[in-house]
């Protein structure tokens, strides 16, 4: 069932910033997860893709981030299920 009908959400697009400068370093969209450079003027994110929800866990040795990722608009309510 789905409960909300909301099928145009913005993007759930995840962005890293320069601590100095507060320049976009790149930015991750799971609709377009290989182009993690910042995007063009007049470009857009992927609508409705899902967002973290959460605190993130990095492997510095690895250069890795881990993100715990929402679902995908529109969200499935199961709460009847038997």
């Amino acid at each position: 069932m789905t409960d909300n009908v909301s099928i145009d959400e913005p993007s759930g697009v995840i962005r890293a910033f320069d601590v100095h400068t507060g320049k976009l370093v790149w930015n991750w969209d799971s609709g377009n997860p290989d182009d993690t450079t910042p995007l063009a003027e007049g470009k857009t994110y992927t609508r409705n893709s899902p967002n973290m929800w959460s605190m993130f866990a990095v492997d510095e040795k690895l250069g890795m981030l881990y993100l715990p990722m929402g679902n995908q608009m529109p969200d499935q309510y199961g709460g009847d299920r038997t």
